[in-house]
C-alpha cells in the first residue's frame, strides 16, 4: 500500500490504478486471465510546495501531479501506465501539451500520432533521473517502467480538461509494448504502423541530480508554461524549441 506524500505538513493522498481497469491495453493475456487484481501504478494529483504555490499554480491553470509505477511485470510485459490522449484546445487544431521530468527510475516514453487505427509516427523516449520529455499536441502516450526499480515521474498539464483513453482501450494499448526481455513488439490492433524513432531526452541543467520538484519550479513561471494551456503548432521534438522554452527561465 502506497503512503501519503507530506510535504510541508501538508498529505497528499495517492490514487491507485488498479490492474482490472487496465485490462484491455495488456498484451499478456493468458497471464491476465490468471491473476488477481492489484494497483498497477500509484499517482499523486495536484501537489504544491506551499499555498503561495498552490494559488499560482492554479493561476495558471495547470497542474502537477507525481506518478509511481511499481518494477512488477504484467506477465510477459514491462510495467506502464493505461495511456491516453489529450482533447483538442479550444478554437484550434491541436491538443494539449505535457511535460514529464524522471525523479527516479528509468523511463520508456512512447508517443503516437494516430488517428484511431493507422499510427503515422511513433516518437520513444528514454529517460533517466532529472532527463525532461515534452508530450506534443496531437500524440497519444504511455510511459513504461524499463528497469527493475521503481519508476517515479513527475508532471505538468493543463488543469482544464479530461484524459481521452478510448483509443487505447479499443486497441489494446499503444502502437508497441516493450516485454520484461527487452523486446520491442509492434501491437498489430493497428491497422497500420510507423516504425519508431528514438530521440533523446532534455536536461535543463547538467547536474545528475536535478530537484524531485523542478517542473513545479516552471509553474510558478507563467512564461515558460504558456504553452500548456496555449499551445502552438510547433515541432516539440526540435531541441532548439525545446531550450528556446525553457531558456525563458
Amino acid at each position: 500500500m502506497m503512503t501519503d506524500l507530506k510535504i510541508n505538513g501538508v498529505s497528499f493522498q495517492p490514487e491507485a490504478r488498479m490492474l482490472s481497469e487496465m485490462k484491455s491495453t495488456i498484451y499478456d493475456k493468458k497471464w491476465l486471465s490468471s491473476v488477481k487484481d492489484f494497483p498497477a501504478y500509484w499517482f499523486y494529483r495536484d501537489v504544491y510546495l506551499d499555498k503561495d504555490e498552490k494559488d499560482e499554480i492554479n493561476r495558471n491553470d495547470v497542474q502537477f501531479d507525481i506518478t509511481i509505477i511499481p518494477p512488477v511485470t504484467f506477465g510477459l510485459e514491462l510495467p506502464k501506465t493505461k495511456g491516453h490522449h489529450h482533447p483538442t484546445v479550444s478554437g484550434l487544431k491541436i491538443t494539449y501539451p505535457e511535460i514529464y521530468q524522471v525523479i527516479s527510475g528509468k523511463a520508456l516514453f512512447i508517443f503516437q500520432k494516430d488517428n484511431g487505427k493507422e499510427v503515422f509516427d511513433v516518437v520513444m523516449v528514454q529517460a533517466k533521473k532529472g532527463d525532461i520529455a515534452i508530450i506534443p499536441p496531437n500524440y497519444g502516450h504511455v510511459t513504461i517502467n524499463d528497469s527493475s526499480e521503481e519508476l517515479r515521474i513527475s508532471n505538468i498539464v493543463c488543469r482544464s480538461f479530461s484524459s481521452d483513453y478510448s483509443v487505447m482501450e479499443k486497441n489494446s494499448g499503444a502502437s508497441y509494448y516493450k516485454m520484461h526481455d527487452q523486446k520491442i513488439i509492434r501491437n498489430s490492433s493497428y491497422s497500420k504502423c510507423s516504425p519508431p524513432r528514438f530521440l533523446k531526452p532534455v536536461r535543463l541543467d547538467k547536474k545528475e541530480n536535478s530537484s524531485v520538484f523542478e517542473l513545479i519550479q516552471l509553474a510558478k513561471q507563467k512564461n515558460v508554461i504558456e504553452f500548456l494551456t496555449k499551445p502552438k503548432d510547433l515541432d516539440y521534438f526540435e531541441p532548439k524549441i525545446i531550450y528556446r522554452i525553457f531558456q525563458a527561465r
